[in-house]
């Protein structure tokens, strides 16, 4: 189970599952076990749904719930996902949901007002802290002075203050690790922070920060931030732009792409293994009774009969998809 959605989480991996499985078997993320097991508590006096909350540990549930399941869902790394994948049955049907970049694009012709505010909002989900988040933004050189004075104006109006908070827009870093990273990560790049930095560690408050430099000469391996970080990358053009996208590293972790502007070949290049959204952001595009995802391995995947397939996901589409049709209830972990 995810950590940063549990809500959302509980809907699309829980309780909709459980309407088509015998039963159905979960394991909360350490970091939100006992709020999680306080949610299953207060939803399961009322819809009375076969779903059944899990204390194990990773290793134990593994080997008794993964292993006896039809179907197997799991929301992490790629490297956990390897691991539990090739425990499992070829008969057992495995969905993937992993890491994508989920760049942000501005070119010419743009909105650039409308980007600058889709930018921080889809930026700053869950103050930072959301797999939506765009790990990079690439800004064409035309139109980047303009953009980077419009989040900058709109960060200085957020309010920061307690996650119970109804009148604050972000609150402090939940993960101890992400936040961890987060500062070694500014602390490596100060010189090309242009806006915020500033930090209280007792408080865990991390100020939202703009980092800006050229994309010439930047390493593509972008890392994923789970922090109200903007890596901003300026491009001058199409080529330099698309020789980034297309390269192996981004091709793994195709998953969302949003684009703002004229740049109907780029859409085009990503369209083949991402999911675009034009002029809106995937926070806005997201149905949760549709398939979400794009074609990266990383990203995500459908693994079944020993072969893995990168592909949208959507589980009840995967279940009928590769598992026989007409077969009656099973087991869900």
């Amino acid at each position: 189970m995810p950590s940063n959605i549990p809500h959302y989480a509980c809907v699309l991996y829980l309780l909709i599952p459980s309407l088509y499985s015998e039963n159905v078997v979960f394991r909360p993320s350490s970091h939100i076990r006992g709020a999680l097991g306080r949610l299953h508590e207060l939803l399961s006096a009322v819809h009375g749904l076969p779903i059944q909350l899990s204390v194990s540990t990773q290793r134990e549930f593994v080997s008794g719930p993964v292993a006896e399941a039809d179907l197997v869902v799991f929301t992490g790394t790629n490297a956990n996902a390897e691991k539990i994948r090739t425990r499992i049955a070829g008969a057992q049907l495995f969905v993937y949901f992993g890491q994508g970049i989920n760049p942000l694009i501005v070119g010419p012709g743009a909105d650039i007002d409308l980007a600058a505010r889709d930018a921080v909002d889809i930026r700053l989900l869950n103050s930072g802290q959301d797999c939506f988040g765009p790990d990079v933004f690439f800004v064409h050189e035309s139109v980047s002075e303009e953009f980077h004075s419009l989040p900058a104006k709109r960060i200085d109006e957020l309010k920061f203050g307690a996650n119970d908070d109804p009148d604050a827009d972000y609150g402090p870093m939940h993960y101890e690790q992400a936040f961890g990273y987060a500062l070694e990560y500014l602390h490596g790049n100060a010189a090309h922070i242009v806006r915020g930095g500033r930090v209280d560690v007792g408080g865990r408050h991390l100020e939202p920060t703009v980092l800006s430099r050229d994309l010439a000469g930047v390493k593509t391996n972008f890392e994923e931030l789970f922090a109200p970080i903007f890596n901003v990358l300026r491009y001058t053009g199409q080529e330099e732009l698309h020789a980034v996208l297309s390269s192996p590293f981004f091709d793994e972790r195709a998953m969302g792409a949003m684009v703002y502007g004229d740049l109907p070949e780029t859409v085009e290049l990503l369209a083949k293994r991402h999911e675009v959204c034009l002029d809106t952001t995937l926070l806005q595009t997201e149905n949760g009774n549709a398939p979400m995802g794009g074609r990266g391995i990383i990203a995500n995947y459908v693994a079944f009969g020993g072969r893995r397939t990168a592909e949208p996901l959507l589980v009840s589409k995967a279940v009928a998809d590769y598992l026989r049709q007409g077969s009656e209830r099973r087991e869900t972990a």
